[in-house]
């Protein structure tokens, strides 16, 4: 009588769950409120051979420390992106001091070819390859306090890198971008 009872309960269980999970959809979420003009600022300037995809989220702690200025410089096949603390150059002059406290979260986009890819080799040559998801490999690399995270993703390098947050956020960060939309050009 119990067995029939446990089987009973763990069958309608299953439906239950089963029922659940087929009406979750994935939904890709527009990237982070800071990025608005920055999009827009992309989409104007974005080489016609390069698409870029920004987090859904960030650690609200990097919100929180401070107030954020995005910093972008887009070059003819790759753009940097680098979130940086207003005011805190004053503190932080310059070197790695400014890098690891004034800027807490950087991304990095280039073509194959690109000088950015090139460089970056000793990045996405080291370290430890893991999945993003959606077939995406990626790797980890550790340096003194900080870490990148990078991948190619439909012949586009991505990076992302922060010295303030954890692995795991910067992963979940990386993961978001792989599922987001790529902001293409308007060009």
């Amino acid at each position: 009588m119990i067995k029939s009872r446990l089987l009973l309960l763990s069958g309608i269980t299953y439906v239950i769950c089963s029922a659940i999970v087929s009406n979750i959809q994935i939904v890709q979420a527009a990237p982070v409120q800071i990025f608005t003009q920055v999009v827009k600022d992309i989409r104007r300037q974005l080489p016609r051979n390069l698409v870029v995809r920004l987090p859904s989220s960030i650690p609200n702690k990097i919100i929180k420390a401070g107030k954020i200025q995005p910093d972008l410089k887009i070059e003819k096949d790759s753009i940097s992106l680098k979130l940086k603390y207003v005011g805190c150059e004053k503190d932080f002059p310059g070197g790695r001091g400014y890098a690891l406290n004034c800027l807490p979260l950087s991304f990095s986009f280039g073509t194959i070819g690109s000088k950015l890819y090139k460089e970056s080799e000793f990045y996405r040559t080291s370290g430890t390859k893991f999945s993003l998801g959606s077939g995406v490999i990626a790797n980890h690399f550790q340096g003194d306090g900080f870490n990148v995270i990078s991948w190619v993703q439909n012949k586009t390098y991505f990076a992302t890198s922060s010295g303030q947050i954890s692995l795991n956020e910067l992963k979940s960060i990386a993961r978001s971008m792989v599922n987001e939309l790529p902001i293409t050009s308007k060009k």
